[in-house]
């Protein structure tokens, strides 16, 4: 296993734990947390403690009853310029 794979696989043992330390939140929602979580790490340039991180980034969103965010639709003139989904472009506006 890689460790990009082991990191993915440490984060899915993180949002198991989640759900069991939350049991009346849906799965999906603390899925969506821990992939906003995860996504905001995402350009971590050192990934030893980006689970860990993930997990308490999670836990304390659940704990204050944040909900995940809703994803992310563009303005119909910024999907046309073929850019994609990202956030330079939103913010470029």
């Amino acid at each position: 296993m890689n460790a990009r794979q082991d990191e993915q696989a440490t984060v899915r043992h993180a949002a198991a734990r989640l759900k069991c330390a939350f049991p009346s939140v849906d799965p999906a929602t603390v899925d969506a947390l821990v992939e906003a979580a995860q996504d905001a790490l995402r350009e971590a340039p050192i990934r030893t403690y980006v689970p860990i991180l993930v997990e308490r980034r999670a836990r304390t969103m659940l704990a204050d009853g944040v909900t995940p965010p809703a994803p992310a639709t563009l303005p119909p003139d910024i999907e046309s310029r073929g850019h994609g989904a990202t956030a330079w472009h939103i913010v470029e506006r």
